[in-house]
């Protein structure tokens, strides 16, 4: 049992019919006292105290609802909205979303999902009714479809109007739906198969809706209707309409407070963060196998991708909340501080966090204001490096920043994560490091291949995508023929301040291909004076060079003069990509000081690609498909 001195009392506010902590008192006198002062002040529709003393349940101590005028129930305005041209197009889920968040109080006050009320008459009129309510949301729907369709405002309240009104008539004529109702228990499929039986093609879909708003309808809490879909859902894995199920779910789990109710009592807003979690990414385990809470039944339905549009509601209110100021906890910076690193790593563990450049933004977003020193002016850049930091591995880190350049966010910060590329390629020395130690050769590969495939698709300049792509393609290129590279690292460390191969790096490494002897031409070294050329665009190719010292420049021929297109130096490989595909050379390359190369024959290199071939396939085709992509990209390497 906790100890006196460690009990707190919470001081909650309610407004709108939402619970939110508001203050905290060391006793509990105190705390009924200045939730009595804010009750007092009338903004607030009622007021509690609870005792905490680190339970999962509340403890009520102290509760009072406000004597005041009910508000006049109005709408939330919404930026954005699909264009619906006919009744239909008011039935689809993006716009059953977007008429469930303009209506957000109005759907809330009666705990309805927006399914519910599109196929109630009763729900439809009391809405028209209200005056005042269906002003305001004609107008904001109306103003943004004018937008779009380049047509005049009253031209869309008029549209909207008769849209009303065949709205109306369509739900009476679903008020006979009871006898279809029982369909259902055997399942969504069930249902589609009877009620094909009795109404017209076209009024399947109609009919379908309608018989799942009514199920919907019987519940009237949040959890209840979840209950209800989720049984259903049980009931009809892998059925003719079981869209609709997910559908359903999804209209409950993008209101606020069906969401908090579920989530039920949290200590703070980064435990609730951590239960949405866990649900999105199919991980959420309480109660037992006998009793599993609605949460892990939910979790289980996602975790086996019944679920999309579920996940994808739930994953946007993750990204909400997360960017949003609400502070994680209720204690001081530090405590603000590890919440949100606990909270990272377990974005960073899920599938979450791969290809969601809006999650990246949000997590950045909070690390820039809960990370920073403490006066400190708040710094995006700082908040990247923050990001970094907590990601475990360079394929993680690398993701994070493509995902985050690839939204507006993060390409208003496109130098400093351009610095943050570079700085990342430049220390692997190895691909075997880009993922976590005992990853699989296979996987290894597969990663890179991903990144590398990401770099050429991202919007960063030609130039950057380029040398970054070209960085993972020599290390693949080492990580098949490890011995070739290994000539020219006494010269490559004078020149590069990059972090070695670990013993484990070259253990992968030389797992990937076991490499023959070297032949007597391959051991030769050529020297070439300053201005001599290697091999010019257009010839075949039968030798590649791997540079020992100086520099050598890539030229690309436009109209009747050479193009210097980048230029490399100790520790690369140039013209190696003819050598593999037996395709012409797409550059020329000319020394720019004395240089001393090994030369490296076709016969060397078809001999090491004869052995991947034997004991690595898989990586052996994946060399043949980088090659063809550069060349389709027309990737600038040495030899292109």
């Amino acid at each position: 049992m906790a100890k006196p001195s460690e009990v707190r009392y919470e001081v909650h506010v309610n407004d709108g019919g939402r619970w939110t902590v508001f203050t905290d008192a060391s006793t509990r006198g105190r705390a009924i006292k200045e939730a009595q002062a804010l009750l007092g002040n009338g903004k607030f529709d009622a007021a509690k105290v609870t005792e905490d003393r680190g339970q999962t349940r509340e403890i009520l101590v102290w509760q009072k609802e406000a004597q005041r005028v009910q508000k006049a129930e109005t709408i939330t305005p919404v930026e954005d909205a699909p264009v619906c041209e006919k009744l239909d197009d008011f039935y689809v889920f993006e716009a059953r979303i977007t008429a469930g968040r303009l209506l957000r109080q109005f759907m809330d006050t009666r705990a309805i999902t927006p399914l519910e009320f599109f196929h109630d008459t009763g729900l439809i009129r009391e809405f028209t009714r209200n005056d005042d309510m269906k002003l305001q949301a004609m107008q904001c729907i109306a103003g943004i479809l004018a937008r779009k369709t380049k047509k005049k405002p009253v031209e869309m309240m008029d549209f909207l109007e008769n849209i009303a009104d065949e709205m109306t008539k369509r739900a009476q004529a679903l008020d006979d739906l009871d006898r279809y109702s029982g369909t259902l228990d055997g399942g969504i499929g069930a249902s589609v198969a009877e009620i094909a039986k009795m109404v017209g093609p076209g009024e399947r879909d109609v009919a379908l809706r309608g018989v799942l708003a009514r199920r919907l309808r019987k519940s009237r809490d949040w959890e209840g209707k979840l209950i209800a879909m989720l049984d259903l859902a049980d009931k009809s894995t892998g059925q003719d309409g079981f869209a609709l199920i997910d559908e359903a779910i999804a209209e409950i789990l993008d209101g606020s407070e069906a969401v908090q109710e579920l989530l039920g009592y949290r200590r703070n807003l980064a435990t609730a963060l951590e239960v949405m979690i866990q649900v999105v990414t199919g991980a959420h385990r309480q109660g037992g196998d006998d009793a599993p809470t609605v949460l892990s039944r939910l979790s289980a339905t996602i975790e086996r991708g019944q679920l999309p549009r579920a996940r994808a509601s739930l994953t946007d209110r993750v990204i909400r909340t997360l960017s949003s100021l609400a502070p994680l906890t209720k204690g001081d910076r530090r405590v603000q501080q590890g919440a949100f690193r606990t909270l990272a790593q377990q974005l960073i563990g899920s599938t979450m966090f791969v290809n969601s450049g809006a999650l990246c933004v949000a997590a950045t977003l909070r690390a820039k204001s809960v990370m920073k020193d403490e006066f400190a002016d708040e710094s995006t850049d700082e908040a990247i490096q923050v990001m970094i930091a907590l990601l475990p591995t360079f394929a993680t880190k690398l993701g994070y920043l493509l995902d985050l350049h690839g939204t507006d966010f993060g390409a208003r910060s496109q130098e400093h994560i351009i610095s943050c590329l570079a700085d990342l390629l430049a220390s692997i020395t190895s691909v075997a490091q880009i993922e976590e130690r005992g990853a699989s050769n296979e996987r290894i590969v597969r990663a890179a291949a991903g990144i590398r495939d990401r770099l050429l698709a991202t919007t960063l300049p030609q130039e950057w995508r380029q040398r970054f792509a070209k960085r993972i393609y020599d290390l693949l290129i080492t990580h098949a023929n490890p011995s070739v590279v290994a000539q020219a690292a006494p010269a490559a460390r004078q020149t590069q301040s990059v972090a070695q191969p670990t013993k484990s790096d070259q253990v992968a490494a030389n797992r990937a291909v076991t490499a023959p002897a070297k032949s007597a031409a391959e051991e030769a070294k050529r020297t070439f004076a300053a201005g001599e050329i290697l091999f010019s665009e257009g010839e075949a190719g039968d030798i590649a060079y791997l540079i020992v010292s100086g520099s050598v420049d890539i030229l690309k021929r436009a109209g009747e003069r050479d193009i210097v297109i980048g230029q490399v130096g100790p520790g690369d490989i140039i013209g190696e990509m003819a050598l593999i595909d037996s395709q012409p050379r797409m550059a020329s390359a000319r020394t720019t000081v004395e240089t001393i190369v090994n030369v490296i024959p076709r016969e060397a290199i078809k001999a090491r690609l004869d052995k991947l071939e034997k004991f690595d396939p898989v990586l052996r085709r994946l060399m043949g498909t980088f090659v063809d992509r550069m060349r389709d990209f027309r990737y600038i390497s040495a030899d292109s």
